[in-house]
């Protein structure tokens, strides 16, 4: 694959897994806390720096969202969805078997794979680029306006 594709991609991979950390996180922490009588004891022991770390990992959950979604981010979804049509044609059945090759599959091992795979095309491409502007304005509506008036006296939302 080309060094682009793959650079975005594995950002993208990156970002994702940040946002997923940080909400999960958030919501482990409330779960536990409303399970454990004993642990929401020890929570309410220091109940401001809790608060603070709550608030934190939301805050920085939907900053990683902005990073993915907003169009002015030096990585997000859209430079991905760029490389993959730039970079179309290494989403053939003839590129994946060129690296199959490479990698030392056997000619049969290759034919095996390359049966099942799907090449990718254009229109598809198309396809889930709108997917990914449907999602950007559930993002926009959702939470990065709706949470710029709560995390901000400014209204806006930092991205």
């Amino acid at each position: 694959m080309p060094n682009r594709f793959l650079s975005e991609l594995t950002i993208f991979y990156e970002e994702r897994a940040i946002a997923q950390r940080y909400f999960f996180g958030y919501l482990t922490i409330r779960n536990k806390a409303a399970e454990d009588k004993k642990l929401l004891g020890v929570i309410n022991q220091n109940p401001w720096f809790w608060i603070t770390v709550e608030h934190s990992l939301l805050l920085a959950t939907f900053i990683a969202l902005g990073r993915i979604f907003d169009q002015d981010s030096s990585h997000n979804i859209d430079k991905l969805m760029n490389a993959v049509l730039e970079d179309l044609q290494e989403f053939s059945v003839a590129a994946l078997k060129a690296r199959l090759l490479a990698k030392g599959l056997s000619a049969d091992e290759v034919a095996t794979h390359a049966k099942h795979a799907h090449e990718l095309t254009a229109p598809e491409v198309r396809k889930l680029r709108k997917e990914v502007k449907d999602w950007r304005g559930v993002y926009v509506k959702s939470y990065r306006e709706t949470l710029g008036e709560r995390f901000s006296h400014t209204g806006r939302f930092p991205a």
